[in-house]
């Protein structure tokens, strides 16, 4: 048994790095921003504590309230569609890959790729597939008989948003498919037998067993829907539709400081920042699967919490694998972060960098389409190699 003393002095050890990087580049700039917005700084002038006026400005004040509401109803409608669209679709796909059809894992790996590729690609790719002029959707729909549907849907502000929620729908819809196979893979196997066995068909099955056992992972796929199009931005800065949001201030004002913009090291320490949550999300699910005896004998045998450690690290490679995976990804294709703290042309990320062949009246589509070809190939190969470590840590982690 440790002691109080022992246990706290593990307990810093292990735990301090993570918390101070987490605190000084997630949770500080996030309070720093908020107390920037009750307070009225201008150049020249001294802050100055102002309470909830900012905020009525905001909402009071039509030369703020009206582009305010215009984009808060776009989120809720960008929102919407996703629902609406999105987790059905990705729900259905998921109960038929759940049947264990030949070469299922061919078709979650088809349909699970565009979620692995930059905004930047998918944006550049739909808008030369829409493009009015000689983009190939009008000949598809002619092909198919709905050519008196074709319209520049990109360029007309009806439909603009619309087109973007699908074009989002199309890329994401991998997240909430993998998100409910996990699900429904933990679902004993004892249960659907038994339902066979009383002659129930797949369709009762499904509404009366599966999505009865799987609602709580359909709210956290609600939940992580809501949040991720409500912080839209790159698939709708990489089309080139609305103007960028603004945010990312107390982020900035650090990086400022430190004097660490227009440097790697500002991607680093908030990338590691931003990945420590899920890190310790799915680790802490795989190490709570080991058999206790395992570690209880290891300290038997006299060893210490560091001893152990490396004891058990071996045994949570899959997670591990499922980490890097999941984090590798998204921090690739990442367009906000870099655009904010290393736009400068020693530090650009490659699908930043790819944005330079891209103008408002020149587009070298060559050199575009050999960049984006680059980019693409570390996250598949990536997906590739972990893709069954990814698997396992979604199923272990991520829908208790």
């Amino acid at each position: 048994m440790l002691s109080r003393r022992k246990l706290r002095v593990y307990i810093l050890v292990f735990l301090a790095p993570a918390v101070l990087i987490y605190t000084a580049f997630m949770i500080y700039p996030l309070l720093d921003s908020l107390w920037l917005s009750v307070n009225n700084k201008a150049p020249g002038v001294v802050q100055s504590f102002v309470g909830f006026q900012n905020y009525f400005t905001l909402l009071m004040r039509e030369q703020w309230s009206k582009p305010f509401w215009n984009s808060f109803r776009n989120n809720i409608l960008f929102f919407l569609i996703h629902m609406a669209v999105q987790n059905p679709v990705g729900l259905f796909l998921a109960a038929l890959l759940n049947m264990r059809i030949r070469g299922s894992w061919i078709y979650r790996t088809a349909i699970f790729v565009p979620t692995i590729l930059s905004v930047v690609i998918v944006g550049f790719v739909w808008k030369l597939v829409l493009n009015p002029a000689w983009g190939i959707s009008r000949s598809l729909l002619q092909m198919i008989g709905l050519g008196a549907f074709d319209s520049p849907w990109l360029g007309l502000e009806s439909t603009a948003l619309v087109t973007l929620s699908l074009i989002s729908v199309w890329q994401n819809i991998g997240i909430p498919m993998l998100l409910f196979l996990a699900a429904l893979i933990r679902i004993p196997e004892e249960l659907i037998e038994a339902a066979r066995v009383d002659g129930a068909g797949g369709w009762k099955i499904f509404w009366r067993i599966q999505l009865p056992l799987i609602l709580p992972s359909v709210g956290i796929v609600s939940v992580l829907t809501f949040v991720g199009n409500f912080n839209a931005f790159e698939l709708i800065y990489a089309t080139q539709v609305v103007p960028i949001r603004l945010g990312t201030v107390g982020i900035l004002r650090i990086m400022v400081d430190l004097h660490l913009v227009n440097t790697l090291w500002s991607l680093i320490l908030v990338y590691a920042a931003q990945g420590i949550p899920l890190a310790v999300f799915i680790l802490t699910a795989f190490m709570r699967q080991l058999p206790k005896d395992l570690t209880d004998a290891a300290r038997i045998d006299g060893a210490n919490e560091y001893h152990i450690y490396l004891l058990i690290l071996p045994l949570v490679r899959p997670a591990i694998g499922s980490v890097l995976a999941i984090s590798m990804i998204p921090i690739w294709n990442d367009l906000w972060f870099p655009l904010i703290l290393s736009p400068g042309e020693a530090t650009k990320t490659l699908v930043l960098g790819a944005q330079a062949f891209l103008g408002e009246f020149v587009n070298d589509y060559n050199a575009v389409l050999a960049a984006l070809t680059l980019a693409i190939l570390p996250p598949v190969i990536l997906y590739l190699i972990f893709a069954r470590q990814l698997v396992r840590g979604i199923i272990a982690g991520a829908v208790k």
